[in-house]
């Protein structure tokens, strides 16, 4: 790249008022402009130095000093170059967001309703109910042996006699051969002998005169679940009547309360 030489015509003024601008490098120089540029020298004054050479170029009057290459710089390079300082960017401040705390929702504990259980002292044996005894020990025989019973409701009983002794077990309960067309009160009087059949018919008269007279919760079984019972025996009795034999020993131990 070549450089520029700028030059200075110092008759115009009479004398030289701004040092020569050369460029030590070129060979172009001429060797006045050179001698020219020493004599500025000599007076104190440093040169201006332009082109490809302004890089590598130190003024005399600076290497007379001692100043390194390093620190000799042309004229452009001396201009100071601001140096932008960092603005500070102010940090956001997180904002704490609440957190929404659950709410328990109390769950619903569904109530248990209370299974009946027989209650001490409700449930005579079929012995009473079909018998009359001598005082303080005297059956029931008396307060079915009508329909509508005053004496029924004079005992304490609930509503009204559910039958009377004449009326026939079957079809009041579910039929059996085994009882074929005995009244209530001949089953209860029976005694059962050593059929299971029997001996559950007799339990269940017995059984359905209790609930009936002090009610379900008292005695521990409704009238709907002994009908459903003997049912459920007769529709399915199993070996040796197994069905018959298990509900005589239920309602025998529900029966024993009063004799």
């Amino acid at each position: 790249m070549s450089s520029e030489l700028r030059t200075y015509d110092a008759s115009a003024e009479g004398q030289r008022s701004s040092p020569p601008v050369v460029d030590p490098q070129n060979p172009e120089t001429p060797p006045y402009r050179r001698r020219a540029a020493r004599r500025w020298v000599a007076k104190g004054t440093v040169a201006v130095v332009t082109g490809a050479g302004a890089a590598s170029y130190v003024a005399p009057s600076l290497r007379a000093l001692g100043v390194p290459r390093a620190l000799a710089v042309s004229s452009a390079q001396l201009t100071p170059t601001a140096t932008p300082v960092p603005t500070s960017t102010p940090t956001p401040t997180p904002t704490n967001t609440p957190t929404n705390t659950p709410t328990n929702t109390p769950t619903n504990t569904p109530t248990r309703t209370p299974t009946a259980t027989p209650t001490s002292g409700t449930g005579c044996t079929p012995g009473y109910w079909a018998n009359n005894g001598t005082p303080p020990d005297a059956g029931g025989k008396d307060l079915w042996d009508q329909h509508n019973d005053t004496g029924w409701s004079n005992a304490g009983g609930l509503g009204k006699n559910p039958f009377v002794h004449t009326t026939k077990f079957s079809p009041f309960f579910t039929s059996h051969p085994d009882v074929g067309s005995l009244t209530m009160l001949q089953v209860a009087q029976g005694g059962g002998g050593s059929s299971p059949v029997l001996q559950a018919a007799r339990d269940l008269v017995a059984a359905y005169l209790n609930a009936s007279f002090n009610g379900a919760l008292a005695y521990g079984y409704s009238t709907s679940q002994l009908e459903a019972m003997w049912t459920a025996a007769v529709n399915n009795p199993g070996p040796n009547n197994q069905a018959f034999s298990s509900l005589h020993q239920t309602l025998d131990a529900a029966n024993q309360f009063c004799h």
